[in-house]
């Protein structure tokens, strides 16, 4: 029943739409301060439309990246929790613990 009813009303909202969508020949100036701020709007809003889309798809990316470069760090301070010295400190020689010269 709804697919008989959408049937028989779709045709009449969709020529509803294409005759008001569709104005007659009108003869209006539009001056370049009015085209101008028309352009302009359309513009910004487009660049807003960008701008969010970016943010939106930026977010995750920084996300992972941060996750990774924490996971780097923390595999470098555990590779340094095993030896005496730091990984990038003076005289960074590889001694294991244990391993010292006496």
């Amino acid at each position: 029943m709804k697919s008989k009813y959408l049937k028989r009303v779709a045709p009449v909202v969709l020529g509803l739409f294409l005759i008001l969508g569709l104005p007659a020949t009108s003869f209006a100036y539009v001056g370049p301060g009015a085209g101008l701020s028309i352009i302009g709007s359309l513009l910004a809003f487009l660049a807003a439309i960008v701008i969010g889309i970016f943010g939106f798809l930026w977010f995750p990316v920084r996300r992972f990246l941060r996750k990774r470069k924490l996971a780097k760090e923390r595999a470098a301070e555990e590779a340094a929790s095993v030896y005496d010295t730091p990984v990038n400190g003076p005289g960074a020689d590889v001694v294991k613990q244990g391993e010292k010269d006496a």
